[in-house]
């Protein structure tokens, strides 16, 4: 036990790591106690005064407690450890657990400036390690662009060790790779920017643009997002519905907000489409975005939307930790994929046990929103979503063959552009050739029949 510049520990051989339990030999016994209990005093004389004044003798030695009086030995030893462990400052070993958070928070105020002071170096320290193993440099195709007409990156950005080249690589066992310490950091998984901790964070231009159409801050106070902006998608993204190809982009070029949603789809959607469109729109409490004092926002916050990330029904590359592994430090980063082609997806969890986006939808609200957590949910604000009414509303952004619920039916309607170069023929011939003629196959399988209609 240290405490205040005192190493107490090595006048108490018999005291135990963990504070838990005294532990005497029973020759010793009494006269360790003693010295504990006087030893405590002069640690804490100074916060104690008062109390002490009533179980103390001063001697030529300093304060000391009667040999022969027991009570009062027990009573200092008892009072001091007790008032101490209540004690904030006093430090306490971390204990894994799969509840990383607790329920119990510390006084907003304080944990802001705590935090806020240490975002400097967590960004230091991540882009310490961007750089370490990528060539993050701007270097656009002249050719290829995305829709909207933002360049595609182009070029190896994984660094290799100094002196080694692909070609030396290549020519290496696995087994000489590993030994020799030449495996390229850069294909090693990347750390979240704030590992220890994890949660939602978004790039610059999605919580600007949030904030001015919404008023709400999607800002973190203790940590930035880290991929520089020319790797990240087109913002705002191009949104197709497979219900109406003739169309278009049907987001003009805008970020699709709850302040715009009903402009631009009034007419375009049913009015169920409509309703799950305005349920992925609509912010709810999250760990990081909420409104109790355990949040990371400077002011509480309403919450995050399905689309705040899902921008558009594409990505906008923000980034979170899968919640489905546990300690925190082996937890994985993930990015944010895009809702298109999710009506033909057919797993949506790591753990594969999530089979319909429907399912996806119910446990992100639940407990993904939440790192797992349903403890945390409850405190926090977790909106448990109705399959019937809500979870089968949502716009559907990939052509399901039948109507799926209102989130998800949104979701599932998200299209991809057709190349102008694009035969439906020519695909639907190869993809009858991996059936070897069986025509029992062709007639049961819906790409088949929808392609040769």
């Amino acid at each position: 036990m240290s405490t205040r510049g005192h190493d107490c520990r090595r006048f108490f051989p018999g005291l135990s790591a963990s504070l838990n339990a005294l532990h005497f030999e029973p020759c010793t016994a009494n006269r360790t106690i003693c010295a504990l209990a006087t030893q405590l005093l002069h640690c804490f004389h100074g916060e104690f005064a008062s109390y002490c004044s009533l179980i103390q003798k001063e001697t030529k030695n300093g304060f000391q407690i009667p040999r022969n009086d027991r009570h009062r030995r027990c009573t200092v030893i008892a009072t001091v450890l007790s008032i101490k462990a209540q004690d904030p400052a006093t430090p306490s070993m971390p204990v894994k657990s799969s509840y990383q958070f607790p329920v119990a928070e510390e006084e907003f105020s304080s944990f802001f400036r705590r935090i806020s002071a240490d975002k400097p170096e967590v960004r230091n320290r991540q882009m310490h390690v961007l750089n370490e193993r990528y060539d993050l440099s701007d270097r656009p195709d002249p050719n290829a662009k995305v829709s909207r007409g933002k360049p595609v990156q182009v070029g190896v950005r994984v660094k290799l060790p100094a002196g080694v080249s692909w070609d030396q690589l290549a020519a290496m066992t696995p087994e000489e790779i590993r030994s020799k310490g030449l495996f390229p950091s850069g294909f090693l998984p990347l750390p979240h920017p704030k590992n220890e901790e994890g949660g939602m964070v978004f790039p610059h231009f999605a919580i600007e643009e949030t904030k001015k159409q919404t008023g709400r801050d999607l800002q973190r106070f203790d940590v930035d997002f880290d991929i520089p902006d020319h790797f990240l998608p087109e913002f705002p993204a191009a949104m197709y519905l497979t219900t109406r190809p003739d169309l278009g982009d049907v987001s003009h070029g805008q970020l699709v907000t709850t302040s715009n949603y009903y402009e631009l789809f009034n007419g375009i959607l049913n009015p169920k489409q409509l309703e799950g469109l305005r349920l992925l729109l609509t912010p709810f409490a999250q760990q990081q975005f909420n409104e109790t004092a355990d949040r990371r926002s400077e002011h509480p916050s309403l919450g995050v939307a399905c689309l705040d990330c899902h921008q558009n029904g594409g990505t906008n590359a923000a980034t979170h930790q899968a919640g489905d592994v546990r300690p925190q430090e082996v937890r994985h980063r993930i990015d944010t994929p895009a809702l298109r082609g999710v009506n033909i997806q057919r797993l949506f969890g790591s753990q594969r046990a999530l089979k319909t986006v429907e399912d996806f939808t119910e446990f992100e609200q639940r407990a993904a929103y939440f790192d797992g957590d349903p403890v945390i949910a409850t405190k926090k604000g977790v909106n448990i979503l109705e399959r019937g009414s809500q979870v089968n509303w949502p716009i559907s952004t990939g052509g399901c063959d039948q109507t799926v619920d209102d989130l998800c039916l949104v979701s599932a309607r998200q299209g991809l552009p057709r190349s102008p170069d694009f035969d439906p023929k020519l695909l639907w011939r190869v993809h009858v050739q991996r059936h070897a003629g069986s025509l029992t196959i062709r007639s049961t399988c819906r790409l088949c029949i929808r392609l040769s209609v």
